[in-house]
């Protein structure tokens, strides 16, 4: 594989990312490539499942490789300027993008004239690290224990409830809205620049409902102050087989 491109690594947020980084090293290594340090771009923020698993494959690709891989964030505009920064940078295959859809994908559809890049002229893919399912919880106060009751409450008392967007065009973004209109049920979006801030705010109580994945959820379902009422995938989840799906409720 020649690195003569801006590259990027396309992420679902949730994979086994040594195997992933394995995959790249053999190839890349027969044309001499990485000669000095590599720069990997995480568009989210820190403490995020996409910036955990960033700093895993940076330290993964470093061993392989021999030369300092560095995970850098560059937080905003829902990963808008981190993937523009890379957009810019020399074509080299030296800096490389961690991202998920919603930055090289539905960002350029819900707003085009507001991205300054366009993914399929501008990058070039390297590998694609996995996905994980997307989880939907309440605040453990709310006394709702699906998904069915917490449709029945929220009609009951339209905009008086919230939910958080980890970025525009995100999976929890479509997600919750496409609940919404399914539902037909109002309920008031909080966005925010990532699913780590948008978890933060959950755990301090100023979110009721949350669509994220497995690796942000958990630590506030572990705390009790979020519980799950619902599985946004084709299927349940092995670690929470007693949690139906949205579909089956």
């Amino acid at each position: 594989m020649t690195m003569n491109r801006r590259q990027f690594v396309v992420v679902g947020v949730g994979s086994v990312v040594g195997v992933a980084a394995l995959t790249v090293a053999p190839a890349s290594a027969q044309s001499g490539f990485p000669s000095h340090p590599v720069r990997l771009v995480i568009p989210y923020p820190a403490g995020g499942p996409t910036d955990a698993i960033g700093r895993l494959l940076a330290q993964r690709l470093s061993e392989i490789w021999k030369v300092a891989v560095v995970a850098e964030n560059r937080v905003g505009a829902g990963g808008i300027i981190g993937a523009q920064n890379v957009a810019v940078s020399p074509p080299d295959g030296y800096t490389l993008l961690l991202t998920a859809g919603s930055t090289t994908g539905s960002a350029e559809v819900l707003n085009p004239k507001g991205t300054p890049y366009r993914s399929l002229r501008d990058f070039s893919p390297v590998m694609f690290i996995g996905v994980q399912p997307t989880l939907m919880v309440v605040d453990s106060s709310l006394p709702v224990k699906d998904v069915k009751e917490f449709v029945a409450l929220a009609r009951a008392n339209p905009g008086k409830y919230n939910y958080a967007t980890s970025s525009t065009g995100s999976s929890s973004h479509f997600a919750f809205n496409m609940l919404k209109v399914v539902a037909g049920i109002e309920v008031v979006e909080i966005p925010f620049s990532g699913a780590a801030p948008a978890n933060h705010a959950f755990a301090q109580g100023q979110i009721q409902a949350f669509m994220g994945g497995v690796a942000t959820i958990s630590p506030n379902v572990q705390t009790g102050r979020a519980k799950i009422i619902g599985v946004a995938s084709a299927e349940r989840m092995d670690a929470y087989p007693d949690i139906p799906t949205l579909k089956e409720q």
